[in-house]
């Protein structure tokens, strides 16, 4: 935020005055005096407007006309490091210190060697600067945690801001970047509770509420991140990021129809993104209108043809269906576009599976294994493909290799069960059944209707009988 009163003093005629003067030297390329005051201002200026590469002109003229000015070689230090050249900016800040002692001259170099990744060295010399500070260190605490923050050193930058906060508890920068840094680094309680200290003071700032509503909505507080979104909406209209968040914080907590209209509101301000459609198709596909779904999936390729995920949407709409060659054409587009995206591979394996191409199949679900480990459905339905193809002892081999990466879901146990019963491994299938049958009883019918011959076998039915009677 640029203070107001900075704001004024570069605004000032007579200030503007001198800054109009160096322009019309440079444009009519002669040469000008000016005093120490004046090209400190002129390049306080140009940093101020974030025009680096003006402010480094200024501070090369300053330089030749006042080589011994103490201000002149510390602006001079202060655009090198803005222009991405600390290493010089320290070098000529060393031969400073050798001359005087001036708090500028430490605060500098903690910005320089804080930007070369020099984190002790930069703490050293800003704790210098704060020994030698007389005044109220508020300021200049916040003025060294916005250092840190710039090179995403934000565990370090909160060790300011508390200390900033502690002297002044109502400035609101300070709130603002307590709540964004412990935002950064993962305490979501704690960016809320500074989110909703600044909101306190500053009720009207869409930005805070947009930024609440996210921290909400990483702390499961779906509710109340919807109330936060709707506030930064009630400041602005427009704000098109707070309904699409909005949206999918409804989407998620299965508020599918509210969802919708939500994402409707982002697409008026954002007619052709093709990822909200995509969203408003799934939000429909979730309330069993397939129509609607492949209408906004179909949009989404509209906009963009190589939008891989509406192609990807189309194939699902289908193979619910049983249009199985209909989907097999759209989920090979998306594949196309996008070859390691594991879900795509999940659904052409289902697609495959479906055809009753098993092989392909478990080529398939294989690929979707390898891209992400962690997904249990690919690793059950590559088993199930497997054993379609009398490969049983490689079915059973599969879901034991899964289960050795502590993935105990109650599936991997059933249909373990099912291929160690086919294999005439009896006792093995039970102890799997019970696993199974104590981590969820109730899908036990899914079990046998899926795996129907394990109503012959007594030890089986007695099980589960067992575990009814607890």
């Amino acid at each position: 935020m640029k203070n107001r009163e900075e704001q004024e003093f570069f605004e000032d005629e007579n200030f503007l005055e001198s800054v109009n003067r160096f322009e019309n030297m440079l444009k009519n390329n002669t040469k000008e005096y000016f005093d120490v005051d004046e090209f400190e201002n002129i390049i306080d200026y140009y940093l101020f407007k974030n025009n680096p590469k003006n402010a480094s002109e200024v501070s090369d003229i300053a330089y030749s006309q006042h080589p011994d000015s103490i201000i002149i070689q510390l602006k001079r230090s202060q655009v090198l490091i803005d222009t991405g050249r600390p290493t010089e900016a320290i070098n000529i800040l060393k031969r400073l210190e050798l001359i005087e002692t001036n708090i500028e001259i430490f605060l500098l170099k903690g910005s320089a060697y804080n930007i070369l990744g020099m984190t002790k060295e930069a703490i050293r010399n800003f704790e210098i600067g704060l020994t030698m500070h007389e005044e109220d260190n508020a300021e200049l605490l916040y003025k060294i945690a916005q250092a840190f923050q710039h090179t995403n050193k934000f565990k370090i930058a909160l060790g300011y801001l508390k200390l900033a906060y502690e002297s002044n508890s109502q400035d609101l920068n300070v709130l603002y970047d307590l709540a964004f840094c412990y935002e950064r680094v993962g305490t979501t309680e704690k960016s809320i509770l500074f989110y909703e200290k600044y909101l306190d003071l500053e009720p009207f700032s869409q930005y805070a509420w947009y930024n609440l509503g996210i921290n909400y909505n990483n702390n499961e507080q779906y509710i109340e991140a919807v109330d936060a979104y709707d506030f930064a909406i009630a400041i602005d209209d427009k704000y098109s990021s707070a309904y699409f968040n909005k949206a999918n914080t409804l989407a998620n907590s299965e508020m599918y129809e509210e969802a919708i209209e939500a994402y409707k509101e982002f697409i008026s301000l954002n007619e052709n993104y093709a990822q909200a459609h995509f969203y408003i198709g799934e939000c429909y596909d979730k309330l069993d209108n397939p129509d609607e779904s492949t209408k906004h999936y179909l949009k989404a390729i509209e906009i963009d043809k190589d939008f891989s995920d509406g192609w990807y949407g189309i194939a699902l709409v289908l193979l619910n269906q049983k249009k199985y060659q209909e989907s097999l054409k759209n989920i090979l587009i998306a594949l196309n576009i996008e070859k390691d995206n594991s879900e795509y591979w999940f659904v052409y394996g289902k697609v495959q599976a479906k055809m009753e191409l098993y092989n392909q199949a478990v080529v398939a679900f294989t690929k979707a294994i390898d891209l992400d480990p962690e997904d249990i459905d690919a690793w059950i339905e590559r088993s199930e493909a497997l054993f379609k193809t009398g490969k049983i002892s490689e079915a059973i081999e599969s879901l034991l290799s899964l289960l050795k990466t502590d993935y105990a879901v109650a599936d991997v146990y059933y249909y373990l069960t099912a291929y160690l019963l086919e294999e005439g491994k009896i006792e093995e299938a039970l102890k799997n059944l019970k696993e199974a049958l104590e981590l969820d009883y109730d899908m036990h019918i899914d079990f046998i209707e899926y795996y129907q011959k394990s109503r012959s076998f007594p030890e089986v039915v007695a099980l589960i009988n067992k575990f009814r009677e607890r």
